[in-house]
């Protein structure tokens, strides 16, 4: 269960880093929202995803205006948006765009082609994917050359349901071995001693070529904790050396860099699961009981 309420002051600020100088941002003030079904990480993760896709939108710049709201669906406009009638809390974002034409602010900042592009071929898949789970729902209006509209449906939560699946995962923490692959040797030391701290094993290489040796050595692993950048083999490329040994293997990459971000999995119908560094205890031990407990990954 995840209170919007209390979340959305360090959203807005991170959104406002993400979206930058060209995009003016209007953050409409909400009544108390209501929580929402599913972890922390699982929303913020869908909730930033969704607003990569909006800043993509507008390469030129422009305005986004960010709106959350209570709803209620009844049986003649649930449907519609492709959901059950119920309690849903609505976020939605409206991009309006820039015309090209027109000289932008900020021209030092002014976008490639390619970015300008970009955002035909950035969908959220994986945000898709999670508030599907959860019984929710994205939908897109698209006006070619003038605005685009998201509307993300989070379910309204039910205490009772996230109670029992956080006590489905604490049961299986001790059967699980983590494989954790990172060159820099604090954050390595740090993350090892946070999940052991939690009650898993795990083991650990300072790069892939050692991680390909341990692995071997230790299986079977549940879960590779991958950094993206190293040398001699990124981490892509390491999960799938090891995902073709063991195609039950699951991953989770790591990074200090979102932009550009997105390692295409060789098993599309996977959610890819993604670990801004730095991470704090929370985010790292959520993100690890997410992809454990969930058939999605």
């Amino acid at each position: 269960m995840v209170d919007l309420q209390k979340l959305a002051p360090s959203l807005k600020r991170r959104f406002l880093k993400l979206f930058g100088s060209r995009i003016e941002v209007i953050w409409l003030p909400t009544s108390q929202l209501e929580p929402v079904a599913g972890e922390l990480v699982w929303v913020e993760d869908s909730l930033f995803e969704i607003a990569v896709r909006a800043r993509n939108a507008v390469p030129f710049g422009g305005r986004l205006v960010i709106e959350w709201a209570n709803i209620h669906l009844d049986d003649s406009t649930a449907p519609s948006q492709g959901l059950e009638a119920g309690q849903y809390v609505m976020l939605e974002m409206t991009c309006l765009r820039q015309d090209p034409s027109q000289p932008s602010s900020c021209d030092a900042d002014s976008p490639s082609s390619a970015l300008r592009d970009s955002w035909l071929h950035c969908d959220f898949a994986n945000a898709q994917a999670m508030i599907r789970s959860l019984g929710g729902q994205i939908c897109e209006y698209n006006e070619p050359g003038r605005a685009l509209t998201i509307r993300a449906f989070f379910p309204v939560a039910s205490e009772a349901s996230n109670d029992a699946q956080e006590y489905h995962v604490t049961e299986e923490l001790n059967r699980c071995r983590i494989l954790l692959v990172e060159d820099e040797g604090y954050v390595r030391d740090v993350a090892c001693e946070i999940l052991e701290s939690q009650g898993y094993h795990v083991v650990t290489a300072r790069s892939p070529k050692e991680a390909l040796e341990i692995f071997e050595q230790n299986r079977p692993v549940q879960l590779l904790l991958t950094d993206v950048i190293m040398p001699g083999m990124n981490g892509q490329d390491l999960s799938q050396h090891l995902t073709s040994l063991d195609p039950e293997l699951k991953t989770i990459y790591m990074s200090g860099y979102t932009e550009g971000f997105g390692p295409r999995t060789h098993r599309p119908e996977r959610m890819i699961p993604f670990l801004q560094k730095p991470f704090t205890l929370e985010s790292l031990t959520q993100k690890v009981k997410q992809v454990l407990s969930s058939d999605a990954f």
